[in-house]
């Protein structure tokens, strides 16, 4: 039986050729994974890659590891290697799968070693900083942000700028932010943010049944935004500071009483995404074609009638989404948005659509209401159907 020894707490043992893992004299679980399978082309590819998470991520789960072609001793003395490089960059979680990485460390400080007794909080603090997805994620799950309490989370993981802005907000709210991996739609009113290189770069505001006040002059710090969710059961207006994130690429609004878009909206050069769900809402403004980036507009439960006419000049529009509002009439400049791949215009009291759709060149797929088909929607959708273009009645 090969043995190697680590440090005074970590010995690798080969048994019934599987690695074992024992810390302090107890076994603690078998090696499955020992190298990547990276290819000479691919090595660029990695530059900015910063953790064997990423890595493993970015080549995809059949390029984890070949240990079906390596014989057990030899894979026995790779994990080792990888072990023991390790234990000499002070147990640098980078260097491990964070499912490895994390546990093992949890399972030496509980045996007594001092190093990892020093550096097991640093590191749960420093991957949450770097903010890749899966890893805060697991970190999440796997309950070691009970390691970090509230005050070292917000001074540790975000750059103190940033930190306080999360501060400000959760005054004004009366309600903690809380740390997730990214950002998801729910229908549950929460308060979160998510994190990328100790930057905000996703923040979800809620107000909850609370009448929501003006949001702070401090919002416009966080200069990373990427993502925001703004929600409120009585929220009547997107808040004008709103508009001058500049880096906001995507806005989603959710509000049963919202009644206007400010025209300000048209401040956002850089969205991609924008969402108005529910509310009083009667019109889109003119404002939103200045959104040159805009790939995805959804409008949805709202008294909006129309479209605007400008809505063509939105160049960059491949998804558009009209669900549960009043329109009746599809305007014919629709065949000017050279890039809409997907129209949804279900649960509208669609009476006609515009003959032009025929041409639409690319258009992929359509989704309307099977109780609104008539004798002069029906020709358009089979001709649609002609072009294998899907059509989706719900």
């Amino acid at each position: 039986m090969h043995e190697f020894k680590v440090n005074d707490y970590i010995t690798l043992k080969l048994e019934s050729d599987k690695t074992i893992i024992y810390v302090a004299g107890e076994r603690f679980r078998q090696c499955k994974q020992l190298i990547l399978n990276i290819s000479i082309t691919e090595i660029t590819e990695l530059d900015e890659i910063k953790s064997i998470d990423e890595a493993i991520e970015k080549l995809g789960k059949e390029m984890e590891g070949i240990t079906h072609n390596i014989p057990p001793e030899a894979e026995f003395w790779g994990h080792c290697s990888n072990l023991q490089v390790w234990y000499e960059n002070n147990y640098d979680t980078k260097l491990l799968h964070s499912n490895l990485a994390f546990p093992l460390l949890k399972k030496l400080v509980d045996a007594g070693d001092p190093i990892a007794r020093r550096i097991f909080k640093e590191e749960i603090i420093k991957r949450l900083g770097n903010g890749y997805p899966s890893v805060v994620e697991y970190l999440i799950t796997e309950g070691f942000l009970d390691s970090v309490n509230r005050e070292e989370l917000l001074i540790n993981v975000i750059i103190p700028e940033e930190a306080e802005v999360i501060s400000e907000l959760e005054r004004i709210t009366k309600s903690n932010f809380f740390l997730v991996s990214r950002l998801k739609d729910s229908e549950l009113i929460e308060q979160t943010f998510s994190v990328r290189d100790n930057h905000i770069v996703e923040l979800d505001i809620a107000w909850d049944e609370s009448e929501p006040q003006d949001l702070p002059e401090s919002l416009t710090r966080l200069k990373y935004l990427k993502t925001l969710y703004y929600s409120g059961v009585h929220v009547k207006k997107i808040p004008k500071i709103i508009t001058r994130l500049k880096s906001l690429q995507n806005l989603k609004i959710f509000s049963e009483e919202l009644e206007q878009i400010p025209i300000e909206i048209q401040y956002l050069t850089s969205l991609r995404t924008l969402l108005v769900a529910g509310g009083l809402l009667k019109s889109i403004p003119e404002a939103v074609s200045h959104l040159q980036s805009l790939e995805s507009l959804a409008v949805v439960g709202t008294k909006v009638e129309r479209l605007p006419e400008s809505i063509e000049k939105i160049k960059s529009l491949k998804f558009l989404t009209l669900k549960n509002n009043q329109i009746t009439e599809i305007p014919e400049n629709i065949v000017k948005l050279k890039k809409l791949e997907i129209l949804n215009i279900s649960k509208n009291p669609i009476t006609r659509l515009p003959e032009s759709l025929i041409l639409h060149e690319t258009l992929k797929k359509l989704v309307i209401s099977k109780e609104r088909l008539n004798e002069r929607i029906t020709p358009i959708l089979d001709e649609l159907k002609k072009r294998d273009i899907k059509v989706l009645e719900v």
